[in-house]
């Protein structure tokens, strides 16, 4: 099952069930109050964004997202939401005499401001991410782990995330070692004959995973 919202505002829950050679689908209504969101690694919805970003320009927490986007922008001076056509955007300040739109800074930016925003969109909630390394260097990818897990501990926010890089797995492992406490988990899904298993990497064995190249992907 997975929860979902939209740049309309709806939100549900999907469920696939398999019966014998079928799979049958289920979607329902969720609450307003629901805490929990879906990003898409194909799918970007810019207008969730600058209603996210609304939110904390509310409460004047904007600099916290400013802070983290610097990560991959360090000339970034702020934020602003401005309309384009009939949706808002956000964009940003690079000091070049006008404001540019996020998604035309580059798609790593885009993506880490959808991750750090749909995460305080979500308290005490689940953030689940589709290949979460999508368009992220892989030379950025401990502090931007740091960022999430940082920005995950205030919002009392579990992640889920897929990956298929082995770069993205020992940045979030390097990045978790370095904090007050280890709180990453990876769960390898193998298949085992006719079925699929999980098996699941702690701090420890992910050190000798590391350390002897060991493949977990």
């Amino acid at each position: 099952m997975y929860r979902y919202s939209d740049d309309m505002g709806h939100s549900g829950s999907s469920r696939a069930f398999i019966f014998g050679d079928a799979l049958k689908a289920e979607y329902a209504p969720l609450p307003s109050s629901s805490a929990s969101t879906l990003l898409s690694s194909h799918v970007r919805m810019p207008v969730a964004d600058a209603k996210r970003y609304s939110k904390l320009e509310e409460v004047n927490r904007q600099d916290e997202i400013l802070s983290t986007l610097k990560i991959l922008e360090p000339r970034l001076r702020r934020l602003a939401v401005l309309m384009s056509g009939n949706a808002p955007i956000i964009n940003g300040d690079l000091n070049i005499g006008r404001l540019i739109p996020l998604p035309m800074m580059g798609e790593g930016i885009s993506r880490l401001l959808s991750i750090i925003l749909a995460i305080y969109d979500s308290p005490h909630g689940v953030v689940l991410v589709d290949e979460i390394e999508k368009g992220l260097h892989y030379s950025t990818m401990v502090e931007v782990w740091k960022a999430i897990a940082e920005t995950a501990r205030r919002s009392e926010t579990q992640i889920i995330a897929t990956t298929h890089s082995w770069e993205c797995i020992k940045a979030a492992h390097e990045a978790s070692a370095a904090s007050d406490a280890y709180s990453f988990r990876l769960h390898r899904l193998e298949r085992v004959k006719d079925e699929i298993r999980v098996a699941t990497y702690n701090q420890e064995t992910l050190d000798t995973a590391v350390e002897m190249s060991h493949e977990v992907r």
